[in-house]
């Protein structure tokens, strides 16, 4: 059974159908968006703990409430059972490390290097090819410094191998992070080792 009870909450089947839909369909772009409109940010999730959920300008508000909470009720509560460094990429993205990295959405990690790198490069499925940029960012997210919750969902992806960790912020809807390159790493990629800091309102 994939219901799973945690401090006397389950796991309801629109939490899971919210899941499928964020990871293996193309429905994720348009959740993607809706989180970036400005009355949400300025909103915050109330699923999350922020003040009021967003209005007439969020037609996704339900479905992204339904991921919060599932990511809160699925969330990894033993830090040792969650990789040390997460990655996510970004292809057409350029990071100025001299100020903090705002990201302002839901973040889809892999435990998998190679898997980042592939999205940077604008080829992991979600950037057109006419829209694929010759830049990106690698970021490499320390996980024994954040305490946002973050939730394995391989096991109900369309894309097991993705190895993903879907990762919400706790009480607003932005994550801030200290950025620091990654000299390690050569090639036309920027690689990043961020450093969760403190949550902020927008």
């Amino acid at each position: 059974s994939f219901l799973k009870q945690r401090n006397k909450e389950i796991i309801t089947d629109a939490h899971l159908l919210s899941l499928l839909l964020y990871t293996g369909t193309d429905v994720q772009r348009e959740l993607r968006n809706a989180m970036r409109k400005a009355e949400y940010q300025a909103n915050g999730c109330a699923t999350c703990g922020g003040e009021d959920h967003c209005n007439s300008c969020c037609a996704w508000q339900g479905t992204i409430g339904c991921i919060c909470t599932a990511v809160h009720l699925l969330r990894e509560e033993n830090l040792d059972a969650i990789p040390q460094v997460l990655y996510h990429g970004l292809n057409g993205v350029v990071v100025n490390c001299n100020r903090g990295l705002e990201y302002n959405n839901f973040i889809s990690t892999s435990s998998n290097l190679d898997v980042a790198i592939s999205f940077a490069l604008g080829v992991g499925g979600t950037v057109k090819t006419q829209a694929r940029r010759s830049t990106g960012t690698v970021l490499h997210i320390q996980t024994e410094k954040h305490k946002w919750p973050c939730a394995n969902v391989a096991w109900i992806s369309k894309f097991p191998d993705e190895r993903e960790w879907l990762m919400v912020p706790s009480t607003s809807s932005r994550f801030i992070f200290r950025a620091t390159p990654d000299t390690s790493h050569r090639g036309r990629l920027q690689h990043l080792t961020v450093t969760p800091l403190h949550r902020q309102k927008p």
